[in-house]
C-alpha cells in the first residue's frame, strides 16, 4: 500500500520543513480537492457553514487556522493550496512553474508537472518569507529555474495602483454558481478601487479537463505504473 513507499532522498521542500519548527504538511495521500484520506479521516473547517477545510491541502490550512501552527507547505496542481486556503480563512499560493524544485516530492522523478509546492499561512507577509526559503535552484530537478528568486517581500507594501489584472468569472467555459460568481466578482472589483485596472475579457475555451487527464495519467503512470496498488 501507499504508507509503505518510503522516500530514499529528501525534497527542497523537506529539507526546509525539518530545519524549522511549527510547519505542518498533511502526510495522507489526497486527490481532487477534497481531503479525503486513505484512513478515511476527514478534516472539517473552522467556519461552520463548511463542513470540510478543501483539499488537498485540508489538513494544512485547518492547521493553520486553529492556531496549531504558523507556517504550512502543500502542494497544488489544479488548486490543493488554494482551494483550502480560502476554505479556512488563510493566505496560500501556488508559485509559478520551477520556482520550487519538485525533485522527491510528488513524482519519480517528477511525475506531475502541473503541481508545485507552496507555503500556506495566516498572512501575506509570513507566506513571501516561507516561499523566498523554499524557492531556488535544485541540480536534481531539471524543470526548477535556474535564475535566482526574487525578493517576494520587497513590494508587498507598494500596492497595487497601475496594475493591470484580468478577470473572469468562468474562463469561458466552466459552470460557476451564481452566487460564487457575484461574490468572487466584488472581491476582484475590490483591486480597482485600490487603483489597478480590472479588465474583463470574453473568453471562449474548450474544457481542458479531458486533456489536462490524459497529460497527468500518462506522466503518473510512467513514474508510478510499476507500483499495481495504485491502480
Amino acid at each position: 500500500g501507499w504508507v509503505k513507499w518510503h522516500g530514499v532522498q529528501d525534497s527542497r521542500v523537506c529539507r526546509v520543513r525539518w530545519s524549522v519548527t511549527q510547519v505542518t504538511h498533511p502526510h495522507w495521500f489526497v486527490f481532487l480537492f477534497n481531503d479525503t484520506a486513505t484512513t478515511e479521516i476527514y478534516t472539517l473547517s473552522l467556519h461552520d457553514a463548511l463542513p470540510i477545510s478543501g483539499g488537498s491541502s485540508g489538513g494544512a490550512a485547518a492547521a493553520l487556522a486553529s492556531g496549531l501552527c504558523t507556517l504550512a507547505s502543500g502542494s497544488d496542481g489544479g488548486g490543493s493550496i488554494r482551494i483550502p486556503a480560502s476554505f479556512c480563512g488563510v493566505f496560500g499560493i501556488k508559485p509559478s512553474q520551477g520556482r520550487v524544485p519538485r525533485f522527491g516530492g510528488y513524482g519519480r522523478p517528477a511525475a506531475n508537472q502541473f503541481s508545485q509546492s507552496g507555503p500556506l499561512s495566516r498572512t501575506v507577509a509570513d507566506a513571501a518569507m516561507f516561499l523566498q526559503v523554499l524557492a531556488g535552484n535544485d541540480p536534481r530537478d531539471p524543470t526548477s529555474l535556474r535564475q535566482d528568486a526574487p525578493d517576494f517581500s520587497a513590494g508587498l507594501t507598494k500596492g497595487v495602483k497601475g496594475l493591470r489584472i484580468a478577470w473572469s468569472a468562468d474562463l469561458g467555459y466552466a459552470g460557476v454558481d451564481p452566487e460564487v460568481a457575484r461574490i468572487a466578482g466584488e472581491a476582484a472589483q475590490v483591486f480597482q478601487e485600490l487603483g489597478a485596472v480590472v479588465e474583463e475579457p470574453q473568453l471562449v475555451i474548450e474544457d481542458p479537463f479531458n486533456a489536462f487527464w490524459d497529460a497527468f495519467a500518462t506522466a503518473a503512470y510512467t513514474s508510478y505504473g510499476d507500483r499495481k496498488s495504485v491502480v
